[in-house]
């Protein structure tokens, strides 16, 4: 076989990549030469290699995924379920939380709460819900639960031995005050709210602590400090709400059924970006669980496999692989979720927020939320949302390129065995290799 010269090779390779690039666009050949980077990196790193790791890439404008790697295998999520809660947040409910409906029937008021999280709470100053039963200055108000969507205080998977602590306080029909007792500590003397609790506080105990089926509380105040803050959820029940809203409108607050075909009118609290922002920046566990009882109880749907199916139709529509979703907060190891599916998630949340609503909504690397210590520059260049359970850490959102263009990222670590600052360390070489290349 005769022999090509070696400027005939040369130019047909030449000929070779002008043509892909014809054919794909140049823009194409860079990404599957990102793609082929992300995956050498993933592979060959010390960290990344040794557990399992997923991630997608998605570039908004040119409406394509620039990398996939295990971007279809399921992962357990942890916070990230907060990006589906707001996701149902945002294509099902209204622009201002829907607290309760009241009807009246012959002079007695009735009131179906719909499991606002603002109600009472004390992140939430401004509480028009509260100062409509202040207003209707009855003596009597009945709760009618009839026809509301049942809900158990904790979640399927949920930890059972976390009940005292702050990150996962009962779900209610009701909540109130967020469903926990707040105590700052100055000086040695303790204010506690709501003040109901405090013939139920010990505050000589040697640590903090609460019986785990009633409110009796443990506190320890700090000698050395001037001041502290605990939080401690409480146990929840019909009981204790009718004695906490007695004492707080009052005015009697009472059960009864309410009779058939009243006119009822639903009163609205707090603005919802605002409680969505609250939620994904901070990452609340209490909010996000209640809102999602809140579309159940304001659309009638009995159970969450429901409201999945509405979503299913319009919002979720795009997806491939299904979410595997269980509650609202991810505290459950049940979630399951693909980086893929994340993606295309905050690609239809991306047309339901402005650039500006997704910079309040969503953390922002180096300036706020849970990622304020990390992925930082002189400007954010991500706005991601964490998910940590012991030995899972995930990060989805967006990422801004230095040359301006918007990304779309889900990168989900499962079953690492060390901490997870190793991980993070890896996560934002990784995004900022990202940042500066494409």
């Amino acid at each position: 076989m005769k022999k090509l010269p070696i400027w005939t090779k040369v130019t047909r390779i030449v000929i070779f990549w002008v043509c892909l690039s014809a054919i794909y666009g140049c823009s194409s050949v860079k990404s599957l030469a990102i793609k082929r980077d992300i995956n050498k990196i993933l592979e060959s790193s010390p960290i990344f290699s040794q557990y399992f790791v997923g991630f997608s890439l998605y570039d908004i404008s040119s409406n394509q995924f620039i990398s996939n790697y295990n971007s279809d295998r399921y992962f357990t999520p942890a916070s990230n379920t907060k990006i589906l809660t707001l996701g149902a947040s945002l294509a099902l409910g209204s622009d201002s939380v829907a607290s309760f409906q009241i009807a009246e029937d012959d002079g007695e008021m009735f009131l179906r709460p719909f499991g606002d999280p603002t109600f009472l709470h004390p992140d939430f100053e401004n509480q028009p819900a509260l100062d409509l039963l202040a207003s209707l200055q009855k003596d009597t108000i009945y709760i009618d639960e009839g026809i509301m969507p049942e809900l158990s205080s904790f979640g399927p998977g949920w930890a059972w031995d976390d009940y005292m602590y702050d990150f996962q306080p009962e779900r209610s029909k009701f909540p109130v005050y967020g469903n926990i007792i707040r105590i700052q500590t100055r000086n040695g003397n303790a204010d506690i709210r709501p003040d109901f609790f405090k013939d139920y506080m010990d505050l000589s105990a040697k640590r903090n602590s609460r019986s785990r089926e009633f409110n009796m509380f443990g506190i320890t105040i700090p000698p050395d400090l001037d001041s502290s803050k605990i939080e401690i959820p409480f146990v929840t029940s019909d009981e204790l709400l009718d004695l906490l809203l007695t004492d707080t409108l009052n005015t009697t607050i009472l059960r009864k059924s309410a009779p058939e075909n009243l006119t009822w009118s639903t009163v609205y609290n707090t603005r919802s970006l605002d409680v969505l922002a609250l939620m994904m920046q901070r990452s609340d566990n209490f909010i996000s669980e209640q809102l999602i009882y809140n579309l159940m109880a304001a659309h009638q749907f009995e159970t969450q496999d429901r409201l999945h199916s509405e979503l299913k139709n319009d919002f979720l529509k795009e997806l491939e692989k299904p979410f595997i979703w269980v509650d609202g907060s991810g505290l459950s190891r049940y979630n399951m979720f693909t980086p893929q599916s994340l993606v295309l998630l905050l690609k239809r949340i991306h047309t339901e927020l402005t650039w500006e609503e997704i910079q309040y909504v969503f953390p922002n690397g180096g300036f706020s939320g849970t990622i304020k210590n990390w992925y930082g520059d002189e400007e954010p260049y991500v706005f991601a949302k964490t998910g940590t359970l012991r030995h899972n850490h995930c990060l989805s959102g967006y990422l801004v390129t230095s040359s301006g263009k918007r990304l779309i990222f889900s990168i989900m670590n499962n079953h690492f065995p060390f901490e997870s600052n190793k991980v993070k360390e890896e996560m934002q070489k990784l995004l900022q290799a990202i940042r500066d290349n494409y």
